[in-house]
């Protein structure tokens, strides 16, 4: 008997830009409750990864699935327009972040 569903998975997710394989042929699949982290060089494709999770971006190939009910959100690194750095966003978001950081 199979185990629950992932709560998103990744199968078969392919990128490149410019001839570049980014990514190639990438499975993922993330159960209910794991905790995960993206490591890897500058390029690496951390970054089109996300992305791609969070449906912000499109694969050139492969698929993307998650239960009915996950909500999934991206910030990108750079957002055009906005001179503040990545953490200065999420916590401007979330000011009792910086509360708790003050105590």
């Amino acid at each position: 008997m199979a185990g629950p569903a992932p709560l998103l998975a990744a199968r078969g997710i392919s990128k490149s830009f410019g001839g570049r394989n980014i990514l190639d042929g990438l499975d993922l699949s993330v159960s209910d409750g794991a905790r995960i982290g993206v490591l890897g060089p500058n390029g690496s494709g951390k970054s089109t990864l996300l992305g791609i999770l969070a449906r912000a971006r499109e694969a050139d190939a492969g698929e993307v699935t998650s239960r009915r009910d996950l909500v999934t959100a991206h910030l990108p690194q750079i957002v055009p327009g906005d001179t503040r750095s990545a953490v200065a966003t999420v916590l401007d978001a979330r000011p009792e972040l910086r509360e708790m950081e003050a105590e």
